[in-house]
């Protein structure tokens, strides 16, 4: 059937059940599915979306940008994905990666350098992330300490 994503493909990649298939396309060797809940790339590679900070479309590429992840060190920050059929995925990617940001906010810290805020939503939870002005050191303690001051008053007046 043209349109549905065959049973032995989607179970080949491992989607959950209770997942909704809502596109997928054809890699080299393999789907790739995008469910209400995660993108799987492979068998062992299921992101869901607040992971994903960047998806951008260049046929026939899909590359995505990670965010950092204590749970798998093995998924790399950048991954790029072949695909010989896209068929609707791409747009989709796009559509639950932009769906998944709640707020997303530059503001200038105390110590006068530029960081990006980002809320995303993953089921009922919010992450948050902090992305510094190139050129900086992120793990500099009185520059993460600003940080962490301007997210507390972030959450605060947003009530999240």
């Amino acid at each position: 059937m043209f349109g549905r994503l065959p049973k032995e493909q989607s179970q080949a990649v491992g989607v959950r059940r209770g997942e909704k298939i809502i596109a997928w396309a054809m890699g080299a060797t393999h789907a790739v599915v995008a469910t209400d809940q995660a993108l799987y790339l492979d068998e062992s590679t299921r992101l869901t979306w607040s992971q994903i900070t960047k998806a951008t479309w260049e046929e026939p590429f899909l590359d995505l940008v990670i965010e950092g992840n204590a749970t798998n060190a093995a998924i790399p920050p950048r991954i790029r994905k072949q695909l010989d059929d896209a068929r609707d995925l791409p747009r989709a990617v796009n559509a639950k990666v932009t769906e998944s940001v709640v707020i997303s906010e530059r503001i200038e810290l105390d110590t006068g350098v530029i960081a990006q805020f980002i809320a995303r939503r993953d089921g009922d939870a919010i992450s948050w992330s902090v992305v510094f002005e190139s050129g900086v050191d992120p793990q500099d303690p009185s520059l993460r300490a600003s940080a962490d001051r301007a997210l507390t008053e972030l959450r605060a007046a947003l009530g999240i």
